[in-house]
């Protein structure tokens, strides 16, 4: 069934449902003829509201949800579906929690170990990362038109997120413009910087990422503003490759961009005790979007781009164009890629000793996941220029229904630990959230872990 047969069938479910209500709210009229004005006006109220259109989360998926899903949650997929305004912060975060079930994948239950609090926080930002990322993707939109708008979506969430008060009931009109899911994420998000003390120019240091391919896209130097990246002129099956980085401390400040800045945003919320938890979570990025890159790295050069900095390719004699050309360099210089790799997830383990229990667990799924990936384009070789390196769907449901059970077991601990500390006067060893946590901030956003976490 398809997504528009869909529609006309929610739609056709809620005219019915109208025609009932008006006819009781009619009959009642009759028998009733004192009935109020202001009940009359609410009525009338209560009959606007409900021909706003099906909501997006109570729109069923097509059978074809694997391939569409993704389109179906982009900025224009949110818009079409006619969706209001957010207005509550309340239920921001579980718009939020929602986009997160539907597209977060396995990763979901790795989040759902964690408290409520924590499990809020990470969805808005993976919703706001989200609604980000499909901004810089839509195809629709030439490149230079995407720039524009997430530059405003940057500069947006920058004079949003440094406004103060625990909560602000005007969202910037950039987001109103892009939809609920936007107004939602900006929102919750907002309020997640603050409550847990995340500098929010680590979320700016994100958007910053996503519009460095936005600029090779709209054929506007990265040197003029990131450093210089070098742009091949030969073609490839009709395509012209670029290589986006000229050596590695390019593309090592490209990854802390789009991946080491979302860690330093995650152990925020998950807590952490000891300030070198900060460059272990910018290792333990570099290390996950190496491992994308080198997955990936077939299906960019079918669309003209080489992310692997282009004086290693020169020495290993390869040149953007050529990399099929020659399978043994290419081996060589995936050997060499992936031993790089390795070495900093040999590094980001160290972000392990220095995170809460919770936080502890949800770590562990990720990288448990993104090392494993590795493992898999090592033993594909060049065979990752022709086919896509995965890990099993068991293998990522057995890690992360393991740490899942490791975050309830550390709850537990951590309960037990508190109550000890309560009885005997000391402190219990574990660490929380860094940044400030006033009582303004917990009457306005953030109830207590008592609901059940059906209510999520």
């Amino acid at each position: 069934m398809k997504f528009a047969d869909l529609r006309r069938r929610a739609e056709t479910v809620r005219q019915r449902a109208l025609a009932g209500k008006r006819r009781c709210r009619h009959s009642q009229g009759r028998a009733n003829p004192a009935k109020s004005t202001d009940e009359t006006r609410r009525g009338c109220v209560h009959d606007r509201r409900s021909q706003a259109g099906p909501a997006i989360w109570t729109v069923g998926r097509s059978p074809g949800a694997e391939t569409a899903g993704r389109a179906a949650q982009t900025v224009a997929g949110w818009l079409a579906m006619g969706v209001t305004g957010v207005d509550d912060l309340q239920e921001a975060y579980r718009l939020c929690i929602r986009c997160a079930r539907r597209a977060a994948g396995n990763f979901y239950f790795g989040f759902y170990g964690l408290d409520r609090a924590r499990f809020r926080a990470i969805c808005a930002l993976y919703a706001f990362l989200r609604v980000s990322d499909d901004l810089a993707d839509d195809l629709r939109a030439p490149a230079s038109e995407r720039l524009r708008q997430l530059l405003l979506w940057r500069d947006a969430w920058e004079e949003y997120a440094a406004s103060d008060g625990p909560q602000v009931g005007h969202v910037p009109d950039v987001a109103q413009r892009l939809g609920p899911v936007a107004s939602a994420a900006v929102r919750a998000l907002r309020h997640t910087v603050h409550r847990f003390g995340i500098p929010h120019r680590y979320v700016s240091d994100v958007l910053e990422g996503l519009a460095w391919d936005l600029r090779f896209d709209a054929s506007v130097p990265v040197g003029s503003q990131d450093g210089g990246g070098q742009v091949e002129t030969s073609t490839a099956a009709g395509v012209r490759p670029l290589c986006l980085f000229a050596d590695f401390a390019e593309l090592e400040r490209y990854c802390y961009h789009v991946a080491g800045a979302v860690g330093l945003c995650c152990i925020h919320i998950w807590g952490f005790a000891d300030p070198a938890a900060e460059p272990a979570a910018i290792d333990c990025g570099t290390a996950f979007q190496l491992t994308n890159i080198l997955r990936d790295i077939g299906e960019d050069w079918r669309r003209g781009r080489v992310y692997l900095p282009s004086d290693e390719l020169a020495q290993f004699g390869l040149r953007g164009d050529s990399l099929a050309s020659d399978p043994e360099a290419l081996g060589r210089l995936l050997r060499f890629q992936v031993e790089r790799a390795g070495a900093c997830f040999d590094r980001a383990e160290r972000l392990n000793e220095y995170l809460s229990g919770e936080g502890r667990a949800a770590f562990r799924g990720m990288f448990g996941v993104y090392r494993r990936l590795l493992d898999e384009v090592s033993r594909l070789g060049i065979g990752v220029l022709h086919r896509r390196a995965r890990v099993p769907t068991w293998r990522k449901c057995w890690i992360a229904g393991r740490s899942l059970v490791e975050a309830r077991t550390a709850r537990i601990a951590g309960a037990l630990t508190s109550v000890f500390a309560g009885r005997t006067g000391r402190p219990g060893p574990h660490p929380v959230p860094r940044g400030p946590i006033s009582r303004e901030w917990r009457q306005n956003g953030e109830q207590d872990n008592r609901w059940p976490r059906s209510r999520r």
